[in-house]
């Protein structure tokens, strides 16, 4: 079985000027783990995931242990969030997203997604270009 097979071919994907609070909805909104970044040509650049959002809404461990009380000040962590949801998707996407081809065997996506640890994978042609998603239900 290839990759084409199963992936779902209408995919959410975002452009990289696009604002992560925009981004954010999709992800939240759709109950998905993350969404590819692509060029105006559909050309995956990057995946943005949930994590990534996250992630940047809070103190680094760096921050915390420079100033352990400030770091936990959570209406300063509330400002920190509304300035991560006015950036752009290229800021904080993944510049090196995992993707696997639409005729590769399953088994490689498969095995991709647990070996990376992550829940889904843009698929490609070999254009590059962004053919559908295969996640690990899938």
């Amino acid at each position: 079985m290839k990759v084409s097979d199963v992936m779902e071919r209408h995919v959410d994907f975002v452009e990289s000027d696009v604002k992560v609070l925009d981004v954010a909805r999709i992800i939240f909104g759709r109950r998905i783990n993350g969404l590819p970044v692509c060029d105006s040509k559909k050309k995956v650049i990057g995946f943005i995931s949930e994590s990534d959002i996250l992630v940047k809404m809070h103190p680094t461990i760096r921050e915390f242990a420079e100033d352990p009380l400030s770091s936990a000040n959570f209406e300063g962590m509330e400002g920190k969030a509304k300035g991560v949801l006015e950036l752009k998707a290229k800021e904080i996407m993944s510049k090196s997203p995992i993707l696997v081809h639409e005729d590769d065997p399953l088994m490689k996506a498969d095995s991709t997604m647990r070996i990376k640890d992550v829940g889904r994978l843009p698929v490609i042609d070999k254009n590059r270009k962004l053919v559908g998603i295969i996640a690990m239900g899938d």
